[in-house]
Parts: C-alpha cells; sequence; structure tokens
C-alpha cells in the first residue's frame, strides 16, 4: 500500500489542541480541527464512501511517523477495496 501526502497540517502545540469533529451527511464530510490562539482548520471531502479512525495509542510507529500532523491517502489499499 502507497501512502500519498494530501495535505500538511499547520504546526502548533500540541497542548494548545482543543478538539475534532467528523461531520458525514450526504456522502460529503468535514473534519474541523480546534487549536487555542489560531482559526479553525476546516478540511472538507465530497463523495466520501467510506472512513476509519485509528486512535494514535493503536497506531505502529511508522504509520505515526509517516502521517502525523498530515492528511494522507492510502493507494492500493486492500481494506478500502473491500
Amino acid at each position: 500500500m502507497r501512502a500519498a501526502l494530501v495535505y500538511e497540517l499547520p504546526s502548533f502545540d500540541t497542548g494548545l489542541f482543543s478538539a475534532t469533529e467528523f461531520l458525514m451527511s450526504g456522502g460529503n464530510a468535514q473534519l474541523l480541527i480546534k487549536v487555542a490562539e489560531q482559526s479553525n482548520i476546516v478540511l472538507k471531502f465530497q463523495r466520501v464512501r467510506w472512513h476509519e479512525f485509528t486512535a494514535v495509542y493503536n497506531c505502529s510507529t511508522d504509520q505515526i511517523q509517516s502521517a502525523y500532523f498530515k492528511l494522507m491517502r492510502l493507494d492500493d489499499s486492500e481494506r478500502l477495496a473491500k
């Protein structure tokens, strides 16, 4: 499976992280990231068919190193194909 960078989040002190919201409706989705002392980060997605969340403590070191503070696209994913 190949991973491709889609978006890199702006740098911020993780102590300033406030909250996230992921909303899906009608095949579209929005990820809202709230950080104190910064404008909200809003990522919008169209034609969403599937998503999966994995908490950081369940991720491997490789997953974190390659994708921390980044939105990644997974190409040739067997799980996505299913």
